[in-house]
């Protein structure tokens, strides 16, 4: 087995980037577009997510990279409480809310 020698060989991070490229389309869609609140706050947590793990894994010591890790499965929790929200408000169909937990929620685990 190798050691992983870049953040970006991380899978939660791929996941993490997954989620937000998708966030980026949810949010740029119809209503949820001119909610500049609820677009602005899952973007950034969703951007928080693969942030934190990048930056753990660039701080090179195991209590920082726990540390950070701690933070983006926060902010993991942040972007699937306002999944729920968007989809609450018809921002975005069942279907895409499941794609976007399931990404959030790997990205988590």
């Amino acid at each position: 087995m190798t050691a992983i020698t870049r953040f970006e060989e991380i899978e939660s991070w791929k996941t993490a980037r997954q989620l937000t490229l998708l966030v980026y389309k949810l949010t740029d869609q119809d209503a949820f577009a001119k909610n500049y609140g609820l677009k602005d706050q899952i973007r950034r947590a969703a951007v928080s997510i693969m942030s934190n793990i990048a930056e753990g894994f660039e701080s090179r010591t195991n209590t920082q990279f726990i540390n950070y890790l701690s933070h983006a499965k926060g902010s993991s929790g942040e972007a699937r409480s306002q999944l729920y929200v968007a989809a609450d408000l018809n921002y975005i169909s069942q279907e895409q809310f499941a794609e976007a937990y399931e990404l959030v929620d790997k990205a988590s685990r």
